[in-house]
């Protein structure tokens, strides 16, 4: 599976985890192809889904975790977002999906279940 499928994955997981708390989703990020490149479609290039309960926002940007620190970057860019344009009853969210993985050796060795790690920004 490639790495855009990965990610469309998730950010349907995601979708589907605020519908089940009740969000109506109204964003949600697509990748398209257009000749012979994907172009992915974020919201201010940063949020793969928008969810409405009541009257609270929820922008929620996906990513898969990555020992790099790559997502800390992506972070403060959406700190600054949301200083520079958010709003009361809107939240700003960065998902990282920890992959499924074994830890330990030997009789110590245990299954960890991939996960969600949600970093609530502001």
């Amino acid at each position: 599976m490639n790495t855009k499928k990965k990610g469309q994955k998730k950010e349907t997981e995601c979708s589907n985890l605020l519908k089940t708390k009740g969000y109506k989703i109204v964003f949600k990020g697509r990748t398209v192809k257009q000749g012979n490149f994907w172009v992915g479609t974020d919201f201010a290039d940063l949020f793969d889904v928008i969810g409405i309960l009541g009257t609270h926002w929820i922008f929620v940007s996906v990513k898969h975790y990555q020992k790099s620190g790559k997502f800390q970057q992506h972070q403060q860019d959406i700190n600054e977002f949301a200083t520079k344009h958010g709003l009361s009853g809107m939240s700003f969210e960065l998902w990282l999906w920890h992959k499924p993985d074994y830890e330990g050796s030997g009789k110590n060795k245990h299954y960890n279940k991939g996960n969600f790690e949600i970093i609530s920004i502001l």
